[in-house]
């Protein structure tokens, strides 16, 4: 159940993915298995209804890009609007605690733009895009 303060609506329940890892062999080298496996995920989620999913980004893997790219394409290609909560930086470069943007990717077109241009070690949250709320999508976008 959500608490206050998160975009999930409040005591709404919901699915997060905490821990995520894919070890690489030399059988599984390069063959996209983020993409099998959370395409095949998110696919599952929305046969069983399930509504709201947040994610954290934890990979180190180029700096989380190649994990950014996998979720975001995954979530958008089984009908979900992702939200990406984006830490924020003071002048010194260190995290402004508790302050952070929101913005929202439905266009698999803005991958490379979205995955590359910030830090993408960050939390995501996937909305079906049957229920996003059109009021939280109105307030994010003034935000940016």
């Amino acid at each position: 159940m959500t608490r206050e303060g998160q975009l999930i609506p409040f005591e709404t329940s919901y699915i997060t993915i905490n821990d995520l890892e894919i070890l690489e062999s030399e059988r599984t080298k390069t063959r996209g298995l983020c993409k099998y496996l959370l395409n095949y995920t998110f696919l599952m989620l929305k046969h069983l209804e399930k509504k709201f999913v947040k994610l954290w980004n934890v990979s180190e893997d180029a700096n989380g890009v190649p994990a950014c790219r996998c979720y975001i394409r995954a979530a958008l290609n089984n009908d979900y609007v992702v939200v990406r909560r984006e830490k924020l930086f003071n002048n010194n470069g260190k995290i402004i605690k508790g302050s952070y943007n929101f913005s929202v990717i439905e266009n698999i077109d803005e991958l490379d733009q979205v995955c590359i241009a910030r830090l993408t070690q960050n939390i995501y949250y996937f909305f079906s895009k049957d229920i996003f709320p059109t009021f939280i999508k109105e307030d994010l976008k003034k935000v940016n």
